[in-house]
């Protein structure tokens, strides 16, 4: 994506336009950069506020997950765990070349079999889920813009509104929250 833009602002300031003001090269610079940033500070907001001051503790002698949320620790085995979907992008999927600045954000539901679920983003984990669940228990679902939960407070609404805007909308999570 950048070296696209790149080479379409190379070609439009040297051929197209005798560019000796350079406004327009700052503002190219400023769309194309908002488009990237704005997007990418939204989602990042909503990763911070959803594990915001979260910890998650994997004891594999036991088999168990440790998730503290807002001083509650909830405790409960891998076994314990119905459904874990992954929501990475497209990218991450099939592990190709980043196209956007938030490609690298992703986010897990684990729905407990007493119907409990926890949202981890990969703010909490580093990045990576690699939990030793079975196979058949793991969905992995790919899509543009991975929004962890659905707007709650003005910050989501704002962002969200932005995410419509500049993207289709993909999985809107409103009923997700951490137990």
């Amino acid at each position: 994506m950048y070296f696209a833009a790149t080479i379409a602002m190379i070609y439009y300031f040297s051929y197209v336009e005798n560019v000796n003001d350079k406004t327009q090269l700052i503002l190219f610079f400023a769309i194309f950069f908002s488009l990237q940033f704005i997007p990418l500070l939204a989602l990042h907001l909503n990763y911070y506020v959803i594990n915001k001051g979260d910890t998650l503790k994997l004891n594999p002698e036991n088999r168990e997950l440790v998730f503290t949320h807002i001083n509650k620790d909830i405790i409960f085995s891998l076994d314990d765990i119905d459904r874990f979907i992954v929501y990475k992008s497209f990218a991450l999927k099939f592990k190709n070349v980043y196209l956007f600045a938030f490609d690298a954000y992703n986010h897990a539901v684990i729905t407990l079999n007493n119907g409990n679920k926890i949202v981890i983003t990969s703010l909490l984990t580093g990045g990576e889920f690699a939990f030793p669940i079975p196979e058949e228990k793991i969905t992995l679902k790919a899509n543009y813009y991975r929004w962890a939960s659905g707007p709650s407070f003005p910050i989501d609404k704002f962002a969200y509104m932005l995410v419509e805007f500049y993207f289709y909308r993909s999985h809107l999570h409103s009923s997700y929250t951490a137990a």
